[in-house]
């Protein structure tokens, strides 16, 4: 458990190094939300980015729900492997790039929450 978790921070480390290149958005790492913790969320495009090790990809029960309870309140879950950082950081920042593209930023309405602009 503890190599696996070494494993992850290090691709946390150079995926937080590499959001914060020349990157306008907001990133936060390892932010609370609703019961969970996230690894990255970009709360001004309600997009949060997970971080698995690819050597167990399964996914839990638990997991799924906690993506459906984000998804339910806007949050696009995006999820990359360890691998993909450290061997194609490139093609996961496109990712990341397109989805914070297709997103406008949210507007906060009078009660403090977030809406989308439309």
């Amino acid at each position: 458990m503890v190599r696996m978790r070494e494993r992850l921070a290090s691709a946390e480390r150079i995926l937080w190094k590499t959001l914060g290149a020349g990157n306008s958005d907001n990133w936060r790492l390892l932010q609370p939300i609703l019961p969970h913790r996230v690894d990255f969320i970009c709360f001004s495009k309600k997009i949060i980015l997970e971080l698995y090790d690819s050597r167990h990809p399964e996914e839990s029960s638990a997991e799924r729900e906690r993506d459906n309870r984000l998804n339910a309140q806007g949050y696009i879950v995006l999820k990359f492997s360890d691998e993909e950082i450290f061997h194609n950081i490139e093609a996961v920042m496109e990712v990341v790039h397109y989805y914070c593209q297709c997103n406008p930023p949210a507007a906060p309405n009078n009660k403090g929450e977030s809406i989308p602009f439309r």
